[in-house]
This record gives C-alpha cells, sequence and structure tokens, in this order.
C-alpha cells in the first residue's frame, strides 16, 4: 500500500469497526469510531506494531494474508479481547465473530457461518498462535 493510501485505509477500517461496535452497543457513530480507534491504538502500543502492519491484518484478497508475525497476531488477539469477541478464557464469541465477519465482508456473508464453523472448531484462542491460525483460517475461506 502507497504511505499516501495509509491514512484513508486506517479511517476505512475506523469505519468498518465503529459500526461494528455500534451494532453491538447504544452508542452514536462518532463514539463507536473513537472506541475503535481507541481500541486500534490500544493494541497497537501494546504489541508495539506499526501502522502499515496493522492495515496488512484486513486484506482484501486471501492471497494478501501472507505470513503474520508474532507481533500481527498479538495485535489480533489484543483486538478481538477488546471487541470481546474473545472471552477471558480464549473462548470465541461465535455471535461476536458472526457479526464481525459479516460487516467486515458483506459480499461474502454466506460464507461467514460455515467458515466460522471450519475455523473454530475445537479451538480456543488463549495464545497469539492459536489466535494466528483462526484468523488466517477464517481470511482465507471467506475471501477464496
Amino acid at each position: 500500500m502507497k504511505p499516501g493510501n495509509l491514512h484513508s485505509a486506517l479511517v476505512a477500517v475506523l469505519l468498518l469497526f465503529g459500526g461494528l461496535i455500534l451494532a453491538e452497543h447504544d452508542m452514536t457513530q462518532d463514539e463507536a469510531e473513537r472506541l475503535a480507534a481507541d481500541i486500534i491504538i490500544k493494541c497497537g502500543h501494546e504489541v508495539d506494531i506499526s501502522k502499515q502492519e496493522t492495515l496488512n491484518l484486513f486484506p482484501e484478497t486471501s492471497s494478501a494474508i501472507g505470513n503474520m508475525t508474532d507481533k500481527m497476531k498479538q495485535f489480533m488477539l489484543c483486538f478481538y479481547k477488546k471487541l470481546e469477541l474473545i472471552d477471558a478464557t480464549g473462548k470465541p464469541d461465535v455471535e461476536g465473530f458472526t457479526l464481525y465477519l459479516e460487516n467486515r465482508f458483506p459480499a461474502k456473508k454466506h460464507k461467514v457461518k460455515p467458515t466460522l464453523a471450519k475455523c473454530l472448531e475445537g479451538q480456543t484462542a488463549d495464545t497469539f498462535e492459536a489466535m494466528g491460525k483462526i484468523d488466517i483460517c477464517l481470511i482465507k475461506n471467506i475471501l477464496e
């Protein structure tokens, strides 16, 4: 991604997750977008990840997922926990993930539930390595 597009890509990510948070909580669009931005910033600082690496976690095609670094996996675990898509024990919230993925991939809604069943079967996201495997499985299977 070109550096000039970095800001607009971050805005798009914030709008997506602001909409997701808005659907889950009783708040305004502005409040939801601020909360989404806060989550992204906090997780970015917690794992010391660059904005570009963060954007690489939200690909438009399955081939763009590439190899996730440990920092990228740690960011996603933090991100999902702060969105309350994973509980303290590492158990994924299937309803929450369904809503998240349907908002993230509106043209692929039909793939969300079967993909979740496949990728979450017998899995916990109690470590960043486990979350990385789940995330790659979800993205590749939904976008293919």
